[in-house]
């Protein structure tokens, strides 16, 4: 593996779903969890250092699997389809235990949620992608699209 290529989609990846969980998060979706379960136990200031730490978790395991299992030539169909199911199985799973756990959860949260994560990740996957390039080969050749 290409040491300098996977920390480049590691980085790369990072930025863009730090982004977009920012933008969802604050900007999308403020208002839907507004005065619901999870309002009520969240924390008045999230840890933004807590939450990069887990998204830097999230994109070293996404750059590391992801060469593993590139079909085809297509750089962002490989990216957006591994994002999606990474979107799928890092969210969807957390959000239906949340709506079994916390009392007035809706299911209306958990799609938009599970949504958003897969938005999130398959733009994550994408960049990451397009760092490894057609073949999702780890070597150094150029990224194809």
């Amino acid at each position: 593996m290409d040491a300098k290529k996977y920390l480049i989609a590691t980085v790369t990846g990072l930025i863009v779903m730090f982004v977009l969980a920012y933008l969802g998060h604050t900007l999308l979706m403020e208002a839907m969890f507004e005065n619901s379960p999870m309002d009520a136990i969240a924390k008045d200031m999230p840890s933004i250092p807590g939450i990069a730490v887990a998204y830097l978790v999230l994109s070293l395991l996404m750059a590391y699997m992801y060469p593993k299992g590139v079909e085809g030539s297509s750089v962002m169909g490989n990216g957006l389809r591994f994002g999606l199911l990474v979107g799928l199985l890092f969210s969807v799973p957390i959000s239906i235990i949340m709506y079994s756990t916390i009392e007035g959860g809706t299911v209306t949260m958990i799609v938009a949620e599970g949504v958003w994560h897969m938005i999130e990740q398959g733009a994550g996957g994408m960049a990451i992608a397009y760092v490894y390039g057609a073949s999702g080969n780890t070597s150094s050749a150029s990224p194809g699209m």
